[in-house]
């Protein structure tokens, strides 16, 4: 139902025969929400207490999926490969943009329409630099992630403590993406891919965050840091609002900020297909989807529909993960191909089923 879909027969090792973890892992009984840590309750009954073991077989799994000496190779970084990237990224924005300017009405608007989505999947360089696995430079890194954020209205500072926690705690008690109500029902998923509640989840974001308000999420350590970039972000979205009223030009508007929100729902349909459906349990090759798409595709999201390979092997750079992703292929338990079968399955799911089965395992 959600591409290829192995995981009523569990995952199975090189020579084909059933991982005696998954039977272990599924004699282990959930207690109610709310339990983070061992109480007077039976330990092994703790989410505390599942959630580690289960992590800790996944991570026997992932360690005997590649070899440690292929790996130690695959997580070394450069900054050629991403800035090869990152020049292809821009590329594709000016040659839409002059599209979009120079041609006749028709092909300038499907330039325009191509411009707004390019320009809304710089989510993709934000993701791999706050990762810092872009590039080998830390101010590369950082400088990407800074103006990516910049214009997608998510602070890279606060994005890695929510995408950090995020790999920690996949599909798990503790996992950020968790608190984000998944799509219920089908008005849902329209309303969802709509990108209509990011933008109120963001408007309340930066409100909380300037008024030094910050997530649990958010290590101490680095609290002013972040409150102090939510409230640099919004001077900056205030001086250019302004030079854009002194000088009587619309041009941010046309080419910022009316194509994030027009292309939103692309980038909401792609982030979708990462967990949705998925169980939620800490083996990363069990609680995470890969999707197979067209090349084009795939250089414009900079690999990041090989998700499981990511989340699986977080320090591997994106212009690694077909190689990863090579390798443990016949791990792999949720495979969709393409973006726009998996959120058909998404929707169609959500007519037929419970939102707590679509969340979960299908």
């Amino acid at each position: 139902m959600w591409g290829r879909d192995r995981s009523r027969h569990g995952p199975r090792g090189r020579n084909g025969t059933m991982e005696p973890a998954r039977h272990m892992m599924m004699k282990i009984t959930m207690p109610p929400p709310g339990e983070d840590s061992p109480s007077s309750r039976s330990p092994i009954n703790s989410p505390w207490y599942y959630c580690n073991f289960e992590r800790s077989m996944s991570q026997a799994r992932r360690s005997q999926a590649i070899d440690p000496d292929v790996l130690s190779g695959l997580v070394m970084k450069t900054d050629g490969a991403g800035l090869g990237a990152l020049a292809l990224h821009l590329l594709l924005l000016g040659l839409l943009a002059a599209g979009s300017l120079w041609l006749p009405p028709v092909p300038a608007a499907l330039c325009w329409c191509g411009y707004a989505v390019v320009l809304v999947f710089s989510f993709c360089p934000l993701h791999e630099t706050i990762h810092e696995t872009a590039f080998a430079s830390r101010g590369l890194n950082r400088g990407v992630a800074f103006l990516c954020g910049l214009i997608l209205f998510l602070p890279p500072r606060y994005f890695r403590s929510f995408h950090m926690t995020h790999h920690r705690h996949t599909q798990v008690p503790g996992d950020p993406e968790l608190g984000v109500p998944k799509p219920g029902s089908r008005w849902g998923y329209v309303r969802h891919v709509s990108g209509l509640p990011y933008w109120v989840a963001q408007g309340r974001m930066f409100l909380r965050y300037a008024s030094g308000r910050v997530d649990d999420f958010v290590p101490a350590s680095r609290r002013d840091a972040v409150v102090a970039e939510a409230r640099r972000f919004l001077l900056i979205y205030g001086a250019l609002a302004t030079l854009s009223v002194v000088f009587q030009t619309a041009a941010l508007w046309w080419y910022w900020i009316l194509p994030v929100m027009v292309a939103q729902p692309a980038l909401r349909m792609f982030l979708l297909a990462e967990h949705t459906g998925c169980p939620e349990v800490p083996d990363m090759f069990d609680n995470t989807r890969t999707t197979l798409t067209n090349p084009l595709l795939q250089r414009l999201c900079w690999n990041m529909n090989l998700h499981t390979a990511h989340h699986a092997y977080a320090g591997i750079p994106f212009h690694r993960l077909p190689q990863a992703n090579r390798l443990i292929s016949d791990r792999l338990v949720h495979v969709g191909h393409g973006y726009f079968r998996v959120n058909r399955e998404i929707y169609r799911a959500l007519g037929r089923k419970p939102a707590a089965a679509v969340a979960g395992a299908p």
